[in-house]
């Protein structure tokens, strides 16, 4: 009888994973919403939809992210915060002072009341913008989010600002002449 049992639950366990399909690669993300710059955003939208600017949140501050996909096909995009309503709009490229220009999708509380969600299918070779804003103008505070869909989420490389290898040449150059003095001391 165990025998039996174990077999079937053996079974059952392969069919529960053959029917829940591949796994679904997760880029966990997160930060703050401070004064700053502001745009207009838009209404809620789904991809293929028509985009219109809100008469609600006509100022609000904002997070933008680049990044990439490894694989093509539907991702599904979270914004979460207990500070504010959060909203989010997926772009191929952030253009402020206009926040329908190039939006794919955006989402109000599509993930239950006050969470952000929406999914957008996304292609390989292009680079998206994730803005993560507020529902109304003036609101602040922290946030959490999630891109999950069949390949990995791929921000871009950091590049540093000049003004950061002024400082690394002025270190090395006072290394140098440290260096020198001792020598000649």
């Amino acid at each position: 009888m165990v025998r039996h049992l174990t077999r079937w639950a053996a079974g059952a366990a392969l069919a529960l994973a053959a029917s829940a399909g591949p796994a679904q690669a997760q880029f966990l993300f997160g930060g703050t919403i401070a004064a700053g710059p502001t745009f207009n955003r838009p209404l809620s939208f789904n991809q293929g939809g028509s985009c219109a600017l809100s008469s609600v949140g006509t100022a609000v501050f904002y997070n933008a992210f680049q990044f990439t996909v490894t694989t093509a096909g539907a991702y599904t995009f979270n914004l979460n915060s207990t500070a504010f309503d959060p909203f989010a709009v997926l772009y191929t490229t952030f253009v402020p002072a206009n926040g329908c220009t190039n939006a794919i999708a955006a989402d109000d509380d599509g993930g239950g009341f006050p969470n952000s969600q929406f999914t957008a299918n996304l292609l390989t070779g292009t680079t998206y913008t994730f803005v993560a804003t507020t529902f109304g103008n003036g609101a602040t505070g922290a946030y959490t989010g999630r891109i999950a869909g069949p390949g990995t989420v791929v921000p871009p490389t950091t590049i540093p600002e000049p003004s950061t290898y002024a400082l690394i040449g002025t270190g090395l150059a006072g290394l140098a002449i440290a260096r020198r003095r001792r020598r000649h001391a």
